[in-house]
């Protein structure tokens, strides 16, 4: 069979790309929104309550990013090898443990509430300010969670174009909601928090009656091969599912999530040290490591089409043997990846005035962005995204235990010796000097996942 062309990827990367970004996108516009809903002080203050409760949620909701990704992973393998029945266990076992998921997470942000945004630097009257939001974008990861399943499903039976529509509606929400909260009307922060329990509805509400509806009615190779297949079930077959394939599909299920809830672990304390370190400084660091967080993320989350397209056609290659396809594909999104950064880093380098102030125009915020950390930001964005774009190709390879040892070997060996340096040593505070180590720790990846990937090939092929 042959692989995908380049115009054949960019037609499936495209839907995928608006998919990831859709979300991330929508909160950096809910950001500028926030900036501007106020004007001086209260302006910065608001980014900074803002800030810390979106790091909050970021962090935990981070911690089980599992549950879309080794989802789509064993989905689409399941596919490449026609094992409809396998399918079903899995589907299965990701809702149950995206139900139990958000309960504990809920539950633990609501006990630590107080102290943990006392922790990120917020003053009581701040914390008083970020009360009622902090509980209602709690409550609402349980929405989140499932809806996760519901992407990884749909992703793996190739219908990427129903799931881009429906991130599309969850953001419009947001976006709209938000925009006539802050900007017509005026109001608290804590309307914010309805807004995402209404938008993370929808898609819950649109993604699961698609996941139960869609059947891969086109073979997952239509991109390469187009041709028929017979409509299968999702979640059952003509044989009935036993309780020792429920079990065994549930083992393997909770080791893949295990190692990539480990590597997730480093990923979002790397991040959410970022906050917490910022907060120590002052609330207009806080405020501009929001800012710089949401630019860094719209980056990685364009990336993650290229590389749910790698995952969703990658882990059938793999289900069938299809080595060389494999490769044919990796070199293509590959290419894409280095692209964007490169579009991305230049439109960042050419307008950074412009660009900021679309978020604030606080002279305190500003200076923190221009003390060396946009130019970080400008620089590490080809690197940045070929990290994300090399994670969807693990991911069709199945290599979640690399992923966990890679992430960890640079969060306890680089990120972390740099900033104790920071924060205890030698080096100024500053917040350039908090993301050099985490931009630290995102170069290592890169260098991981080149070495590992290659490696992987080679030992196929040969």
């Amino acid at each position: 069979m042959a692989p995908p062309s380049l115009r054949q990827v960019l037609l499936l990367s495209l839907p995928a790309m608006v998919n990831q970004a859709a979300g991330p996108l929508s909160i950096l516009i809910e950001t500028a929104f926030v900036g501007h809903s106020a004007n001086g002080v209260a302006s910065q203050h608001r980014l900074a309550v803002y800030g810390a409760v979106q790091a909050t949620i970021t962090f935990s909701s981070g911690l089980f990013t599992f549950l879309l990704s080794v989802t789509l992973a064993q989905v689409s393998k399941a596919i490449g090898r026609s094992e409809w029945k396998a399918i079903g266990n899995k589907v299965q076992t990701a809702i149950v443990v995206a139900m139990l998921s958000s309960a504990l997470c809920c539950g633990l942000l609501l006990m630590v509430q107080d102290p943990l945004l006392q922790f990120l630097g917020l003053s009581s009257e701040l914390r008083t300010l970020a009360e009622g939001y902090y509980t209602l974008r709690a409550a609402s990861l349980s929405l989140m969670f499932l809806y996760r399943v519901a992407q990884g499903v749909l992703t793996g039976f190739g219908q990427i174009t129903a799931v881009c529509a429906v991130s599309c509606i969850g953001a419009a929400v947001e976006t709209l909601g938000a925009y006539l909260c802050l900007s017509i009307y005026h109001t608290e922060l804590q309307t914010l928090g309805y807004i995402s329990i209404a938008s993370y509805g929808s898609m819950v509400l649109i993604g699961g009656a698609l996941a139960f509806k869609l059947r891969p009615s086109l073979d997952i190779n239509l991109c390469c091969s187009p041709r028929k297949a017979e409509q299968q079930p999702l979640l059952q077959d003509d044989t009935p599912s036993t309780s020792s394939s429920y079990d065994m599909a549930l083992r393997e299920y909770l080791r893949a999530a295990g190692n990539i809830a480990l590597r997730s672990i480093v990923l979002q304390l790397a991040v959410y040290g970022l906050t917490i370190a910022a907060g120590q400084l002052d609330p207009a660091a806080l405020a501009a490591n929001q800012i710089a967080a949401q630019l860094w993320a719209v980056t990685s989350y364009l990336c993650d089409g290229f590389a749910d397209v790698g995952t969703m056609l990658g882990g059938a290659m793999v289900g069938r043997g299809e080595w060389q396809d494999l490769r044919r594909l990796a070199q293509l999104i590959i290419q894409c990846g280095i692209v964007t950064g490169l579009v991305v880093g230049v439109t960042l380098g050419l307008a950074p005035d412009s660009i900021q102030h679309l978020f604030t125009h606080d002279t305190a915020t500003l200076q923190h962005l221009n003390q060396g950390l946009w130019w970080l930001l400008v620089g590490m964005q080809p690197i940045n995204s070929l990290v994300f774009v090399y994670d969807g190709l693990l991911y069709a390879v199945q290599a979640f235990a690399f992923k966990r040892n890679i992430v960890a070997l640079g969060g306890f060996g680089v990120y972390l010796p740099v900033m104790l340096l920071t924060l205890i040593g030698p080096v100024p505070t500053t917040l350039l000097a908090i993301w050099i180590g985490y931009a630290g720790l995102t170069t290592l990846r890169f260098a991981g996942a080149i070495w590992q990937f290659g490696k992987l090939l080679e030992k196929a092929s040969g």
